[in-house]
This record gives structure tokens, C-alpha cells and sequence, in this order.
């Protein structure tokens, strides 16, 4: 259950509010016990915000908490205009569910990086057309029609499904809360992190850390193109221009790991302590000041993916890219053997429990529609069905008008 934090600015004289923060463990400042970068953020700039940010929560989860957020405007008679932030922090937990839903496609998706690093595209050309069909010119994500299916991935298609929810979600608070600035964090992925880092050595033990930034800059940059598809589509309309800013926490996560700054990680290796939010809300602040256009940033973060992918090979190249593969294999294979016995323990100890009960409890009934259900994430599942909606929509329509 969603919860909210109200805070007030000591120079504020009306209700309107400054900032309104919404995501998870991120941004949810009561769960760990210390201010989060944003709220962090919000005290040094001295202002009045709304929190309703949850620990654990994921893409799905921002309709609740923006329904959250008018409940509380009602409540305590709270004002937002067009000149409220809007921080959004949320997918982290959508890639970590996607992963062992998804993990045979995870391990092809490791094998298609290390020939990126290894041959790039001159001599395997698809190793390039599996990446571009998510982040090339034909991805509208305000159309989920428009999205190309060639290539069944992991972590693209994950990324692809959290740009597009940004989107609406962004569309969503521009219609019900007038919102025009908006502040957008990448999702929680870097090889800065300690749990990604002793993940990335498990899964792939050569290049593994290369990997880890191959995955957050495909995923990062289909959010960067999905930002930037935002504010040209309103560009089209005539209307007022969005100011949209994005914080690349991947690349300052790794900035500070380099710079050997003060940056401190949790028992978990994936949350920041105080003091690296500490540090996360100082690049935020110049962040906002900069004010980069969404352009320069998606061509920047372009030119990244097209020279990994446009790399020349050589014998090294390839002799390296087919020890890596080979490891990857094996351990992928490994891992994928251990997961299906996981997976097939606890099918049977679902039902095992359920044949045991004749009024099942609401556990037992939901272990039974998960055992029921396909190899899949219910949230690959609902995305299909909106995605069918939506083109049976645009057909009627276009029969309509016919």
C-alpha cells in the first residue's frame, strides 16, 4: 500500500506545491530510515513537496500512486501548476522481474553482447539489427502498434515496455495535474552497484562489468528516446514546449566509483546510504541547471550504442567473444537447470498445498493461478493485452472513418 510524505517550505506562504515525487525504494524516505536524494534535493533548494514514493514498487504501481496524489491534493487542499516538479524514479524492479521470467532470452541477450564487443556488426549483421529494431526511428512510444517484434529479447523488451509506461505516465500527469517539468531518473542498473557487479561475475565471469553497462545504456537510451518523443509530440501540437530533464544515475553511480568520491551502498549492494543520495542530489541540482536538451542527450547516448555495435573485429576480437560465449553458456546453462528445478519445487509444493485445503486461502489461490499460468510475468501478459487493445482501437476507428 502506497503511503505519502508532506513536506512545507520555510518561505512558503500558499499551499502550492513545489515538487511531487513518485517511485520506489529510491525515492520512499521511510523504509530505509534516512532522506532520499530527492528529498535530500527538496531541503537544499527549500522546497514544499509531496512524496508518495513506495519501496518495491513498479511501472504499474505509478497509476495508484498519481491517484495517490490527487487524493492528498483534495485532502489537504494542496495546489500544483505548471511550474511543479515532477520527479518520477521507477523500473529498477521491473528489469529484476523480467530476468528469471525471461532467462533463457537473458543469456542469448549476454551471448548477442560479447559479440557486439568481440565482431560487432561488420560480420555478424544481426547482432546490430536485434538492438536497433528497440531504439531505431520506427519505435513510437506513444503507439505500442508501432513496436517490432523481430527479435525476442530481455532486457530491450523490458526497456522498451518501461519507456513507453514513462511516457503515459508523463502524458498522464500533463492532462490530470496540468503538469509541464518533469524530472526523469534512469533505471537502477550500473555496474557501480556491488549486487550488480557480483551478479554480472556469476552470469558471464569474462567482461561481465561490460555487460552491466551494455544493459543499462540500451535500456537507458530507449527512455532518453521516449523523453524525447514526449516533448516533439506536444512540439507537433502547437502547445507549450515540456521542460523534461533526465538524471543518468548509471553514469554517476560509475563517476563516483572512478572518482573514488563518497558514495556508500547498503547491505544490499543496490540502495545508496545517505551519503550516496547525498551525492545523487548534487548532480541533480547541476543537472537542473545545465538543462540539456533531451536531443544532445538521446545522439549522445546513440553514439555509444552505434560504436559498440559498429566495431571492427579482429582475431583477438573473435578468439575472446568464443571463450566468453563459452562461459557464459556453461554458466547460463547451469543457472537455467537450477531455476527450472526452483521453479518445477515449488509448482508441485503449490499444489501439494492446495489439494491438502479445501477452502484454499487467498495464498494458496494465487500459488494456484501462478502454477496455472504461462512461463511469463503477469506484466509481459497485461502489456499484450494493451497493446492488442490498443490496435483494436485504432482499427475501429480507422473502419469508422471509412
Amino acid at each position: 500500500m502506497n503511503h505519502s510524505t508532506l513536506r512545507w517550505s520555510s518561505k512558503s506562504s500558499t499551499s502550492r506545491l513545489d515538487a511531487v515525487f513518485l517511485g520506489d525504494s529510491w525515492v520512499d524516505g521511510t523504509w530505509c530510515g534516512y532522506h532520499t536524494w530527492p528529498i535530500q534535493l527538496a531541503v537544499q533548494q527549500d522546497w514544499s513537496y509531496l512524496n508518495v514514493g513506495k519501496v518495491g514498487k513498479c511501472m504499474p504501481d505509478l497509476a495508484r500512486q498519481m491517484a495517490l496524489v490527487a487524493s492528498e491534493l483534495e485532502a489537504n487542499k494542496l495546489v500544483v501548476d505548471s511550474e511543479t516538479l515532477w520527479i518520477i524514479h521507477m523500473g529498477g524492479n521491473d528489469l529484476l522481474h523480467a530476468i528469471f521470467p525471461n532467462f533463457f532470452w537473458q543469456v542469448l541477450d549476454l551471448g548477442r553482447m560479447h559479440l557486439s564487443y568481440s565482431v560487432g556488426s561488420q560480420l555478424v549483421p544481426s547482432v546490430g539489427d536485434w538492438i536497433n529494431t528497440y531504439t531505431g526511428s520506427k519505435v513510437n512510444y506513444s503507439d505500442p502498434t508501432s513496436f517490432q517484434d523481430e527479435y525476442r529479447t530481455c532486457y530491450p523488451s523490458a526497456g522498451r515496455l518501461i519507456a513507453h509506461r514513462t511516457f503515459g505516465t508523463l502524458s498522464q500527469l500533463q492532462s490530470q495535474f496540468g503538469a509541464n517539468r518533469f524530472l526523469v531518473a534512469s533505471n537502477t542498473t550500473s555496474s557501480a552497484m556491488p549486487l550488480c557487479r557480483l551478479i554480472s561475475f556469476a552470469v558471464s565471469p569474462f567482461r561481465g562489468i561490460r555487460l552491466i553497462d551494455f544493459i543499462a545504456l540500451t535500456v537507458g537510451l530507449q527512455l532518453v528516446q521516449a523523453l524525447t518523443s514526449f516533448v516533439h509530440a506536444h512540439e507537433s501540437k502547437k502547445e507549450k514546449r515540456p521542460q523534461v530533464w533526465f538524471l543518468d544515475e548509471d553514469v554517476l553511480c560509475r563517476r563516483a566509483r572512478a572518482s573514488h568520491a563518497t558514495f556508500d551502498w547498503r547491505w544490499d549492494g543496490f540502495h545508496p546510504l545517505s551519503t550516496g543520495h547525498a551525492y545523487l542530489a548534487k548532480e541533480c541540482a547541476l543537472v537542473l541547471e545545465r538543462s540539456e536538451p533531451m536531443e544532445q542527450v538521446s545522439q549522445r547516448k546513440m553514439k555509444q550504442l552505434e560504436t559498440i555495435v559498429a566495431h571492427e573485429w579482429t582475431v583477438r576480437g573473435l578468439v575472446e567473444g568464443c571463450f566468453a560465449l563459452l562461459l557464459t553458456g556453461i554458466v547460463g546453462l547451469l543457472l537455467g537447470v537450477l531455476v527450472g528445478i526452483l521453479r518445477f519445487y515449488f509448482c508441485l509444493w503449490d499444489c501439494f498445498c492446495i489439494s491438502k485445503t479445501k477452502e484454499p486461502s487467498v495464498t494458496q489461490i494465487k500459488a494456484q493461478d501462478r502454477f496455472r499460468s504461462r512461463r511469463v510475468s503477469d506484466e509481459w501478459k497485461s502489456s499484450k493485452r494493451h497493446f492488442d487493445n490498443q490496435r483494436s482501437i485504432a482499427e475501429q476507428l480507422k473502419s469508422s472513418v471509412d
